[in-house]
């Protein structure tokens, strides 16, 4: 990753709207979190890139759902809708629309209109994992826009940390999705070093 690790006020801000939102239920407006439908009303979701993630099992791919819960990913190009590029959401963080700052209009129309603003921008930019514009800074971007919980420099270090630490399992196999390569390997290392 191409930023700053060491602890900033902003970073700090962040961590504390981390915690302060892990237990957050979408707005009574939105309707409920529906995984069976792959409806995900204002949530980031997540799911693993397989091989990369039996190594590092917090490695993946990123999206973040409209207030209807339609799924939005970018991976380069025009963004997708409802196909996220790597499979199905596996985990899944449900934000609050109490977040978002509403600038004139609802904040489901604010939630709705950062993402096609950030959707816009990204449509024009070259993907690169990593060091670059990648799906975390998507998210990060409509964050940012929305400015989430009054904070405009979302950025992919804290969104993989809070995906990672404060998402929800979609379903028991989501989870075992993304950690059974990793023991596996784990477990053939032990095995082989003793």
């Amino acid at each position: 990753f191409c930023c700053s690790f060491g602890p900033s006020r902003a970073m700090i801000g962040a961590a504390y709207a981390m915690e302060e939102s892990a237990n957050v239920v979408p707005s009574d407006e939105l309707a409920k979190v529906n995984p069976g439908a792959q409806r995900y009303p204002c949530c980031i979701v997540w799911t693993p890139i397989h091989p990369i993630t039996f190594f590092l099992p917090f490695i993946g791919h990123m999206g973040i759902c409209d207030s209807e819960g339609v799924i939005i990913d970018w991976g380069g190009g025009p963004c997708g809708k409802d196909n996220m590029m790597f499979g199905w959401p596996t985990r899944y963080l449900p934000l609050s629309l109490s977040g978002v700052e509403p600038s004139g209009n609802s904040r489901r129309e604010a939630w709705d209109r950062a993402i096609a603003q950030a959707s816009d921008e990204f449509s024009r930019k070259m993907h690169c994992m990593g060091c670059g514009s990648d799906c975390h800074s998507h998210v990060a971007t409509a964050l940012s826009h929305m400015r989430y919980r009054g904070f405009g420099w979302w950025n992919k270090v804290i969104l993989a940390a809070w995906i990672t630490f404060f998402g929800r399992p979609v379903s028991l196999m989501g989870l075992v999705s993304q950690f059974l390569g990793f023991f596996i390997l784990l477990i053939v290392l032990v095995v082989t070093h003793t």
